[in-house]
């Protein structure tokens, strides 16, 4: 990252800890790995679990077969039916994946 992102960082890392007064004693422990963990927004990282077991158990195969469109991460994580799957499997979002041959 530029220096320039890591001073910003660090100047909102600064800030928090003025704010924050039982913060004041972390001094240079509050480094910006801990500011991103403790007060950065939460990162949604959709696990689609859920969406590949019941796609495999639809299509009849292994969840290793499925393949889950990435582009479509927020439209696949709504699916929560089998309805649901059904129709994403039905508009291309969700592929059974061919299976793979041993050429000799």
């Amino acid at each position: 990252r530029s220096r320039l992102a890591i001073a910003v960082t660090e100047r909102a890392a600064d800030a928090v800890t003025d704010s924050r007064p039982w913060l004041q004693g972390l001094g240079p422990k509050l480094n910006r790995s801990c500011f991103r963990s403790y007060f950065a927004p939460p990162r949604h990282n959709m696990s689609m679990k859920l969406q590949k077991r019941l796609a495999a158990s639809i299509k009849d195969c292994g969840k290793g077969r499925i393949w889950l469109d990435p582009n479509e991460a927020n439209e696949i994580s709504m699916a929560n039916s089998r309805f649901n799957v059904r129709k994403l499997i039905k508009d291309g979002l969700i592929i059974r994946k061919a299976v793979k041959m041993h050429s000799r």
